[in-house]
This record gives C-alpha cells, structure tokens and sequence, in this order.
C-alpha cells in the first residue's frame, strides 16, 4: 500500500493499494489494508485500487484474471 497524504490524512492526495497474492480476497476496494487469504499465495499481483483525492476522474481498479497461457486484463473506474 502506497499513501501521499499528510499527517492527519494520509491519503489525503491518493493511494494505491496492491493485492499481491491472494486471488481468493479479491480486488482492494478502499484505501484500507486488504485483508490477508490462509491460501493461495502464488506470489502475482491480482489487482490494485488507486484512488485520487485531487482527480478524482483518475481513480480506478483493476482485475487481472490469468486463463492459461492468455492474460486478460479487465479493468473498471
């Protein structure tokens, strides 16, 4: 997790938030820590939250789904 912010709000500008291992926990959906799966950990990055509190039209996350050999990369604002 990545936060700018200040010392009363430390996301007061943005933050991004990586869920690295666990696919069964999902996309981060806020600027909180994103709780920790028992299993699963294969190391790759399932998807992120980046929120923007000074542009707000650039906030977004992203899923990134692994089929086989293909990638697919779906993302949503």
């Amino acid at each position: 997790m990545i936060e700018l912010g200040n010392t009363s709000n430390p996301t007061a500008d943005y933050c991004l938030v990586y869920n690295y291992h666990y696919s069964a926990v999902g996309t981060p959906t806020s600027c909180s820590m994103p709780s920790r799966a028992t299993s699963d950990d294969d190391g790759d990055v399932n998807g992120y939250y980046y929120e923007d509190n000074v542009n707000s039209s650039l906030s977004h996350s992203t899923l990134y789904a692994y089929l086989g050999q293909s990638v697919e990369n779906a993302g949503s604002s």
